[in-house]
């Protein structure tokens, strides 16, 4: 692929993110007025915006054109990392379910109790998560390497070239046993 390509998809890529990011900013501003039309092209497009520099972002790093953001996404600490986001992922539901469930008479909302709240659900889940990433998904990895073996990519042929001898004098006929 070409250098210039690359650059304009990271530059496309970049900005669609960016606008899936700020895109609202004009939008949820109480005191300014927006377009409809604005808002419904927003609404309507920002998750493929995303989703697009997203796909350009992984193509990019799988297919070398990466750069320094291939480099730091390629950090050794990613990985334990996003076993453990993905376990939070997977288990925040059912911890704010079971709070939710738990309550008995109806609750009085502040920025207060939201922050606490956030932050006892955000510990609880990092706790059920680390323990469900520790005792169950390292060791099933530890099975699946074992039955199915490392991934390694194929190995490629290399073309067998045969080292031939310099061409001396002697091989020429031009050494000192020349009789023309």
């Amino acid at each position: 692929m070409n250098k210039i390509f690359s650059a304009l998809l990271w530059i496309a890529a970049v900005t669609s993110m960016l606008y899936a990011l700020f895109g609202s900013y004009n939008i949820i501003q109480l005191n300014t007025s927006y377009s409809k039309g604005e808002s419904a092209f927003y609404i309507g497009f920002y998750k493929l915006f995303w989703t697009a520099g997203l796909m350009w972002l992984i193509i990019a790093c799988t297919m070398g054109y990466g750069g320094p953001v291939h480099k730091i996404l390629s950090i050794k600490i990613f990985g334990p990392l996003g076993r453990l986001t993905y376990c939070i992922y997977l288990t925040h539901v059912a911890i704010i379910l079971c709070d939710i469930s738990s309550r008995r008479m109806t609750t009085y909302y502040t920025d207060f109790s939201q922050v606490q709240a956030f932050f006892g659900d955000m510990f609880f889940v990092t706790i059920c998560a680390t323990i469900l990433s520790v005792f169950l998904e390292s060791p099933l990895m530890i099975i699946e390497k074992i039955i199915f073996g490392r991934r390694e990519p194929p190995k490629r042929k290399q073309p067998q070239i045969e080292l031939v001898p310099p061409i001396g004098p002697e091989q020429v006929g031009g050494g000192e046993n020349r009789t023309h």
